[in-house]
Order: C-alpha cells, then structure tokens, then sequence
C-alpha cells in the first residue's frame, strides 16, 4: 500500500512540473541547454 501511495506522489509531482513547464512555455531543447551550460562549470 505504501509503495502505491509513493507511486501517487511522483505522479502528482511530475504532472504538476509538466503542467508548471507548459505554462512558462519552456521548450524542452531551452531545458537541454540549461542543463548543458550548468554541467560543464
């Protein structure tokens, strides 16, 4: 049952971050290249 609930909060956490980046209309390859400029520092 636990497992299930944890299941639960990912998916809510992940749907709302999905929500979150829509509606800043953040295009995944801007995402990419953030990761990428950060990484290489």
């Amino acid at each position: 049952m636990k497992h299930l609930f944890n299941n639960i909060i990912i998916f809510l956490v992940l749907n709302a971050f999905y929500h979150y980046l829509q509606k800043i209309d953040f295009k995944p390859l801007n995402y990419y290249l953030l990761i990428a400029k950060n990484t290489k520092n």
